[in-house]
């Protein structure tokens, strides 16, 4: 398996309920999935946990055959070559979408980082707009200029969380479209976390239903979202 996380204990304070408690997933490379399930369920602390952001408890946490984590080892974020877009999407204010761009590859040379830019804004449809600031875009705008800096230091995971949830609805539909376009223009690991099943329906290849930070049912976005095995998952895909 490309991705493996092995029996991952996470709590923010030990008098408190785990957030996820004896937690394994593991994935194929190159696929899509995405986890859903109910704010405090414990999607987003695995976005971090496979980021970096946050350490475990206990368990380990494999990509590529390599230890991120466990035991004695801990391998830092900006090593990782996991590229994560923030449900609020954390662009810096002051600096344009080229700068924002460009701040993860800053230690390239300009040649290879300009060239690089360049590829990424036309992928995200954003050349006309390298000069703005985040004030300047749109919601759709900001979300593909996270995902330009997101995807710039070639990650070999894409981890998005939420990243529907500050867009209009009459717009999700025309920007799921592009955002899995760009997914399988980059063919990359990827793994979206959020609240609603047309994500799922329009981007994954699997789908797993998360409550108090376990797995209560997985498979096909299709088979998942029609045969929902419980009350609590027919209310979250319905």
């Amino acid at each position: 398996m490309f991705l493996e996380l092995k029996n991952l204990d996470f709590y923010y304070n030990k008098k408190k309920k785990y957030i996820l408690n004896n937690f394994t997933l593991s994935m194929k490379n190159r696929k899509t999935l995405s986890i859903l399930g109910e704010s405090g369920s414990g999607k987003s602390t695995i976005l971090r946990l496979i980021a970096g952001l946050e350490k475990p408890s206990s368990g380990k946490i494999f990509i590529d055959q390599q230890i991120m984590n466990g035991g004695n080892t801990f391998i830092p974020p900006e090593n990782r070559k996991v590229g994560m877009v923030f449900q609020d999407y954390a662009l810096f204010p002051h600096m344009t979408v080229y700068e924002n761009i460009n701040f993860g590859i800053n230690d390239l040379s300009k040649d290879i980082r300009k060239n690089k830019i360049t590829k990424i804004l036309k992928l995200v449809e954003l050349q006309e707009f390298k000069d703005k600031y985040p004030h300047q875009l749109s919601g759709g705008q900001q979300q593909r200029t996270a995902l330009a800096r997101a995807i710039v230091i070639e990650p070999k995971i894409l981890l998005l969380d939420e990243p529907f949830s500050n867009l209009d609805t009459n717009l999700k539909h025309n920007i799921r479209k592009k955002l899995n376009n760009i997914i399988s223009k980059i063919n990359i690991t990827t793994i979206i976390v959020s609240h609603d099943k047309h994500d799922a329906l329009t981007l994954a290849d699997e789908l797993i239903i998360l409550k108090d930070g376990e797995i209560v049912q997985k498979g096909k976005p299709q088979n998942v979202i029609s045969i929902p095995k419980t009350k609590y998952i027919k209310g979250i895909v319905n």
